[in-house]
């Protein structure tokens, strides 16, 4: 693990922790991607904001003080959450913010199910969604043989 996800955050205040955040994100969108120590870290510090934040304050810091999108703060915490989960029996070396977030996703999916058939409920499935043809999407030209150059 990296210094970054040794960040006391206990300690840190709601204000300094949304810095951190917002930082972080500026330099994940030069980069282009969120390696695993790092999304934990960014992680962490949410789940430590939305501690600090009384009724109804976290939707405000959510909307207005954080530069990140909801999605987004949604798989961080999710990942720091799970970060035993993801950590076991594999290297986490290779993990990103979208590998983990799909990690959890499928464990989420498998637990879910597991859960119905101890009950003896059956297990939804779902259907594939239909693939729209060219023309309900709102594309209808009439096809032709001439070569666009």
């Amino acid at each position: 693990m990296n210094a970054v996800t040794n960040i006391n955050t206990n300690s840190a205040s709601k204000e300094g922790l949304i810095h951190n955040v917002n930082d972080g994100e500026k330099k994940r969108r030069v980069r282009g991607v969120v390696e695993f120590d790092d999304a934990v870290a960014q992680g962490d510090r949410l789940i430590e904001i939305k501690s600090q934040c009384g009724h109804g304050e976290w939707s405000k810091v959510v909307n207005e003080e954080l530069v990140l999108e909801k999605s987004q703060i949604k798989k961080y915490m999710s990942v720091a959450r799970n970060k035993e989960f993801l950590a076991k029996g594999q290297s986490t070396g290779f993990l990103t913010l979208e590998s983990a977030s799909k990690l959890i996703t499928q464990k989420n999916k498998v637990e879910k199910e597991a859960k119905l058939k101890a009950e003896g409920k059956p297990i939804p499935v779902k259907k594939p969604k239909k693939k729209k043809t060219l023309k309900e999407v709102g594309f209808d030209a009439p096809p032709t043989n001439e070569r666009v150059l």
